[in-house]
């Protein structure tokens, strides 16, 4: 009811008409990023009102259609001269035909704004990623597969990631790179199929099962979330180290096991993200914790337990002549941050300054590629100890523990094994300490709470998101800095299938089902921004970890 108002069956209708509904009662435009329309059908308006509300809506249309085609150069159409014409025809009192004709602009606008969305194309991105998918699996799965193509699937990988970071950075590319993307994937896919139906992969039955089984899982955590993902995969490599057991992996797999035990005793319960349909189905067993013992004393004696493990590690593992600078340069900042916080000394500075002197002694003293990975995945270890609890640090801990022993070298050198055993340790890692796959998750109120309220925002996100990337690549270092590059590539089919789940979900959500949420409101999008820089990430770990490598070998060839 009201002035204006008059009874209407208006059925359903988005919420974002409304603003252009109370702009047209009170006579003045609709906002400038207004999506909706007047509800016309509930107003008594007379013809020149009708005419002058569409009017102000096509006006309003039009100059969104500018901004849209300044970030999307890609719009069709050229709808200014039109409005002129409907002009004239409300200057000459024809109110109804300028009413029609201002309608159809603002129906011509809205469909030539959303055919230059990006979610159009959309489809393209989607079987993108699944020719990536099976072009990386196949080319890196084929043992037989000539140099030439396997460069070619190598190559392919590291060409979709800048074509993915691409439209992030300009969307005004977004139709070339999804075009460019598709056709390239598709090439590939099909050279990689065809020389693998001539050659043999080198995975029998069990490795290929849990291959596939790792890709299905990753792709709709609906059905299996991360975190029963990790733990699930994480025995399939218990599984495939047991039936190659051996001397000497006997003792480093009992003491990964030990640790996995103990990390399932002390983990938190699982957070709301990680509810699935599988975990809905599996019966509940009440687990005793060891939530009375305290996390200081767990701490200590996790700390003792890498004094002692580090001593191998570092002494009896390696025959240099600075292996007891390696020792005392590797652990002495993590023993330093332990004893200060007893006397609560330590702090954010403390721990930074350890971490960054342990740094240069790793530069100065050189080891070789193992104690450089185990030495850098300690530094993680001492940087994480600043940003999260007791717990969160204790169950790093352990993750470090398995990833160091839990060596799948039943299957060393094969690069899809060896991709399962960094993705799956790395998420097994990130979920244990509850992270969430994406940055929106990262909060100003965690940094002040450990960091203190003297930081500016963007440095406390920086902070915090390499602390993400600590959590997850303190596990894997080790691994890496003796791998070659296949191993890191082994990571991005997986990696892949976690984002064109995600992506495949909103697409079946947006355009099967008609949902309404943007692509940037979607948390499968977070999720895929997140796995994008995590590729990245990893692959430029590697890069810096074999860059030193290389200086280190130069420094002692000039040496000797």
């Amino acid at each position: 009811w009201g002035a204006d108002a008059r009874p209407a069956d208006l059925g359903t209708f988005p919420l974002y008409n409304a603003a252009p509904t109370l702009c047209a009662l009170l006579g003045v435009p609709p906002p400038a990023f207004a999506e909706g329309k007047p509800m016309l059908a509930g107003i008594h308006f007379s013809a020149e009102r009708r005419a002058e509300a569409l009017l102000d809506l096509a006006r309003q249309r039009l100059a969104r259609w500018r901004m849209v085609k300044v970030i999307l150069p890609y719009t069709t159409g050229a709808p200014e001269g039109w409005l002129a014409k409907v002009e004239a025809a409300f200057d000459r009192r024809q109110y109804d035909f300028a009413a029609a004709a201002a309608e159809e602009i603002v129906q011509d606008v809205d469909r030539r704004m959303a055919d230059a969305l990006p979610e159009k194309r959309l489809w393209r991105l989607i079987a993108a990623f699944w020719l990536v998918i099976i072009a990386a699996t196949f080319g890196l799965a084929w043992r037989q597969t000539e140099v030439k193509k396997a460069a070619a699937t190598a190559l392919l990988l590291v060409c979709c990631l800048i074509l993915l970071l691409i439209p992030i950075m300009r969307p005004s590319l977004w139709a070339w790179c999804s075009a460019l993307l598709f056709g390239s994937c598709s090439v590939i896919a099909v050279m990689m199929l065809a020389t693998g139906l001539r050659g043999g992969s080198g995975l029998d039955l069990f490795g290929w099962g849990l291959w596939w089984f790792a890709l299905a899982g990753l792709c709709n955590q609906e059905l299996l979330d991360f975190r029963l993902w990790s733990w699930l995969v994480l025995f399939g490599l218990f599984i495939g180290r047991a039936t190659r057991l051996s001397k000497e992996t006997a003792l480093s797999t009992a003491m990964s096991a030990m640790a996995v035990a103990l990390a399932a005793l002390i983990a938190p319960g699982p957070t709301n993200p990680d509810i699935s349909l599988v975990r809905s189905l599996l019966p509940v067993f009440e687990r005793p914790t060891l939530g009375a013992l305290g996390w200081s004393l767990t701490a200590d004696c996790l700390l003792a337990v890498y004094l002692v493990i580090g001593y191998f590690a570092f002494i009896r593992r390696t025959a240099e002549r600075r292996r007891w600078e390696s020792y005392v340069g590797a652990l002495a900042p993590l023993a330093v941050v332990f004893i200060l916080e007893r006397f609560s000394m330590a702090n954010v500075a403390v721990v930074a300054t350890a971490c960054a002197a342990s740094l240069i002694a790793l530069l100065a003293v050189r080891p070789d590629a193992y104690v450089r990975g185990v030495w850098l995945s300690l530094i993680c270890l001492t940087y994480y100890r600043a940003l999260a609890g007791e717990q969160q640090w204790c169950l790093l801990a352990l993750a470090i523990i398995v990833g160091g022993c839990l060596a799948w070298r039943s299957r060393d050198g094969h690069p899809l094994w060896e991709g399962i055993g960094l993705v799956v340790m790395g998420l097994w890692s990130f979920k244990l300490s509850g992270g969430v796959l994406s940055f929106s998750r990262i909060t100003v109120a965690e940094g002040y709470r450990f960091l203190g309220a003297g930081w500016h925002p963007y440095a406390l996100f920086v902070v915090l998101a390499l602390k993400s990337f600590a959590v997850i690549g303190a596990p894997i270092i080790p691994r890496l800095s003796v791998r070659p590059l296949y191993s890191a590539l082994g990571v991005l089919p997986l990696l892949a299938a976690i984002c064109a789940g995600n992506i495949s979900m909103f697409w079946w959500a947006r355009f099967m089902q008609g949902g309404t949420i943007k692509f940037s409101d979607d948390i499968g999008f977070a999720r895929t921004i997140f796995v994008i820089l995590l590729a990245w990430g990893i692959l430029g770990l590697w890069s810096g970890v074999r860059a030193v490598d290389s200086l280190a070998r130069g420094l002692r060839g000039d040496e000797q």
